[in-house]
This record gives C-alpha cells, structure tokens and sequence, in this order.
C-alpha cells in the first residue's frame, strides 16, 4: 500500500508503519487539504481495496513536564 497511497488521493502521503503492526499504516494530508477536501479523501480511503477502517488522529502538542511534577 505505502507505494500506491499517493494514487488513492494527491493530497495522501505515506508516514510509515504504526510501530510492529505491518497491517496498519499511519499517512498524512496538509491542514489546508484537509479543511477543503477531507471527506473526499476520506471517501477515497474508505473504498479502497484492503482498507478495513480509517482513523483520523489530530496532531497534539506535549505538555512539558517541570521537575516538580515527577
């Protein structure tokens, strides 16, 4: 899937592999797609041969831990 990703949408780019699971795979769409045409792209994922389920995750910023809090 990772070499083809890019036929199933322009705007999709292949990150990598979530961590040892070989069948799940992590992509992503600039923010500005995204706001434009996401459920295109959504669509485009949800009926692709071999795709059984599409998760969209929102980036999140860590909070920083001070030394008083371990």
């Amino acid at each position: 899937m990772p070499s083809s990703i890019s036929t199933l949408h322009p705007a999709l780019t292949h990150v990598g592999q979530v961590g040892s699971l070989d069948d799940v795979q992590l992509v992503s769409v600039p923010k500005e797609d995204w706001s434009n045409i996401g459920d295109d792209i959504l669509a485009s994922l949800k009926n692709s041969q071999g795709v059984h389920s599409v998760s969209v995750q929102e980036p999140k910023q860590r909070t920083k831990r001070t030394g008083d809090e371990l």
